[in-house]
Formats: C-alpha cells, structure tokens, sequence
C-alpha cells in the first residue's frame, strides 16, 4: 500500500493512480467508459483524457510527498534538506574555494600594477587575478662572492635584463656573470636560483582564481599576462598553486557526517579527533587531518610524551578554535602535549595552558630518467609528468602524516602519461641534486610535501 508504511514511505505510481482513476470514472459514469479489451478507458475519449490529467497531477503530488520523506533522512536527502539534516548534529559543508598562491611580477622601476591585474595558465588558460597592488621596485645587480638568502632576487645585467630569485642560500660564485637562462634550478657557487621575468624591477603579489574551483598552475606556468600595462614584463609563480575545491557535494557530506557523529563524546581518542576534524569545517581554513596519541603510563614514552598526556597532530584549522576543541574534549587532568601551545578558558572563565603539534613539513626534490616513446610522447609530456607525480602524491601521501615517499610510487605513477616506456631512474633527497635511490622515510610527526619546481625530469628516445 502506497504511502508512509513501517517500513518507510512507498510512492503511488503513475500506472497505479491511472488504474484508481479509471475504476473511480466507471463507478461514477458506468462501465460502459471502459471499451478498451482490457476494460480500461481509451485515452483518446473524454473521460481517458480527464484521467489522464488527473493521473498526471497525482503523481506530481506523489513526488513532492516523496521528496519530503526523503528530506528527513540523510542517506536520501539533498542539497538544502542535507544541508540542514547535517546541521543539526554540527557538521557544516566545505564551501567552495578559489585556487591561490603568489606570483613575482617583473618589469621597469616604478610601474605600478593595480589589485585585480589578470594573469593566466599558459597551458589550460585558468584565470587569475592579483589581489594587492604593486610598485615595481629596482632590484639589485648580481655580484661574485655575495653571500644571498633564500628569496633574494638580483638581476643579471644581460640585455635583455633578466631577474633571478635564490631558491638555495649560499655565496655566489668568484668569476662569471650570474645566473643565466630561463630554468628553474639554476647553479651559481653554492647558490640556486630560479628564473622570475624579464625586467630590471620586481614585486610580489598574491592571486587567486577568478572563480572558486580546482583550478592547477604548475611552478612557472602561470605566465600569460592578460591585462597587460606599459612597463610590466613578465609574471611567474615560483610554487605551485594552491588548489581550491568546489562546493562539497552530498555524498561527501554524508560521509563526514558520519564520521563525526561517531566522536560525539569526550575524553577517548576516536572523540578528540573527530572534535578536531570538525574546525574550521564550512570555513576558509578547516582542518584537513588529524590524528591523536596518548601515554597511559606513568613514565615518559619512547616518542616523548609526558605521562598521563594526550597529543593531537594536526593540519590545518585555526590556532585558536584548535586549543579550546582540545580543551573542551579532553578528559580532566589529562595533559596536552605537542609543538604548538596556547591558552583556553574553561567555562568558569580561567586559563589553561593547552597544545598540540603541527607536523614538520619535509621538502621533497626528486631527478626522474626516462625513456619514451617519442611519438607518442606529448609535447609538454615533461609537465604532465610532474603532474602525474603530484596527484600521486596528493591521493596516496598529501594530508597524511608519517608515509614515505617511496620510489615504487613515484615510478608507478608516471606512466599513466602516454609515452612514456621505462621509469630508468628515481632521485630522491631533502635537498637540491638529490642521489639517494631509496625510499625517504618520514616520521609520524612529519609530512612529505611534493612541488613541481624541485621535480626535475631527463628524457630519452627508446623503442617501444
């Protein structure tokens, strides 16, 4: 029987409400109505045609009462009905995000570039805009035996004038020039730079995509100036964007809110950490992973943790909203512990010291060998490559804590690339010109952060 049953809410269907409708008319107006074989009303008379549009008006509103009866349970509900559902229990969708990040803008001394100067991904054509002003300032000439700091930029005193920014500290070298060429890893004494633009004057500004999303821009890809000025030159980024995301979608709420659920309660582990996962949640900065250790014991653990003590590992969230969940959600005279310490307020109003530990970041550089196919092999196949790598990285390490990066993954993921016949080669270091060929551990406290810049790619031709 349709409608709200035991076992939940079964709808009418348009074949079952023509049949009422037809039985009702020849109940009403006779049996003779139904001249049809079968005893039904043609659909081409008078009456067929009413039952028809009353038919169709039924299942309209059949539909609506299913709908609502949906919007009352999670595993069925949609968009604002979800929305509200997960509400009430405190879980709140991620909003949408516009991809960010920072570019160096180069050119003539004193041109100044307005918030809003649009630049773009040379290869996908993804559109971003500044979002401070800049005075293009007059850099520094590059000179033998000069000690630079990382993010020092000098120009080259070529024509035309180039400027470089030092990726690696150290002392440059006795004779020579200065860095040359238009690489991204360019070798001077014991100093690296990296190529920003044409120009003798540079600046810094942050960008963000034009509309929230996905959107990549690989490390010196985002080059194509699209409001070009009098006396502005060139623009690169020298990392790669932050990528945004679309507006959370149902099945991932759903999930979320699940996991949270199951944290409700305070004190136990699964609790703490469900409360933290929960920051900044439907914000611009929410916590991306989280996981929490305890020592039992009356003695400090080999990793370090005071006895009696808890600590959270966590990326991303605010500080703040960090130490008050950690607060409110551990048991009593239990001690937080970690790299990171603040204050709370208990309800009573009086401070508590409170902790917890941000993950040590650990820049990767990797040298990858080829072999290819070469016409298979596409033109830009070395971007894709290091793309390749990255989204590699992202499903299988990024936001996770304590997973090496191992070769076996790296060579696995490069060749989904057309083309490509023989991974011959994983380099893989802490540093600049890796040589190690062994997986990189990393610690339960560390992550492993992957950037196209320090992703270096040698091809050669092969048979396939």
């Amino acid at each position: 029987m349709a409608g709200l049953t035991l076992t939940g809410f079964e709808t009418k269907t348009l074949a079952q409400s023509k049949a009422e409708l037809d039985e009702l008319f020849k109940n009403t107006f006779g049996v003779s109505l139904g001249s049809e074989p079968d005893g039904s009303i043609p659909p081409d008379s008078v009456a067929g045609q009413l039952v028809g549009l009353l038919a169709d008006r039924e299942a309209e509103i059949w539909e609506v009462m299913q709908a609502l009866s949906s919007s009352f349970d999670p595993d069925n509900a949609t968009g604002k009905a979800l929305v509200a559902l997960c509400a009430l229990t405190g879980t709140l969708p991620n909003p949408e995000r516009k991809s960010s990040g920072v570019v160096v803008l180069t050119g003539d001394p004193g041109t100044v570039l307005t918030v809003g100067r649009g630049v773009s991904e040379a290869t996908s054509g993804a559109r971003f805009l500044t979002t401070a002003a800049v005075t293009l300032s007059l850099d520094s000439s590059w000179a033998t035996s000069t000690a630079y700091a990382v993010g020092d930029r000098v120009t080259n005193g070529a024509s035309p004038a180039r400027i470089y920014q030092a990726t690696v500290a150290g002392t440059s070298a006795v004779l020579g020039s200065g860095p040359s060429g238009t690489s991204s890893v360019i070798a001077d004494g014991s100093v690296t730079w990296t190529y920003c633009g044409e120009g003798t004057a540079s600046g810094v500004s942050a960008v963000e995509s034009v509309e929230a999303g996905p959107y990549a821009a690989a490390t010196g890809t985002l080059t194509v100036i699209d409001t070009p000025i009098t006396g502005w030159l060139s623009v690169r980024n020298l990392a790669d964007i932050k990528v945004g995301a679309y507006l959370e979608t149902d099945a991932a709420l759903r999930i979320r809110r699940e996991n949270e659920i199951t944290g409700n309660a305070n004190g136990t582990l699964d609790a703490i950490r469900a409360k933290l996962l929960r920051v900044g949640q439907g914000g611009a900065n929410p916590v991306l992973d989280c996981v929490v250790f305890e020592n039992t014991t009356m003695v400090v653990s080999v990793d370090g943790l005071p006895p009696k003590s808890i600590e959270a590992i966590v990326l991303g969230g605010d500080d703040q909203a960090l130490f008050d969940t950690v607060l409110a959600t551990k048991d009593a005279g239990i001690e937080s512990h970690g790299n990171t310490a603040g204050s709370s307020n208990d309800s009573a109003g009086f401070p508590h010291v409170v902790k917890f530990t941000r993950p040590t970041e650990k820049l990767v550089w990797i040298e990858l060998d080829l072999i290819k196919d070469v016409g298979r092999y596409p033109l830009d196949g070395d971007a894709q490559c290091k793309q390749a790598v990255l989204d590699w990285h992202t499903s299988a390490n990024g936001y996770t804590f304590g997973k090496d990066a191992t070769v076996w993954g790296i060579s696995t993921s490069l060749y989904k690339v057309p083309g490509v016949l023989k991974v011959s080669g994983v380099r893989l270091g802490f540093a600049p010109a890796p040589v190690g060929t062994a997986d990189l551990p990393i610690a339960i406290r560390e992550i492993a952060r992957f950037d196209s810049s320090r992703i270096t790619i040698s091809s050669t031709g092969g048979t396939p």
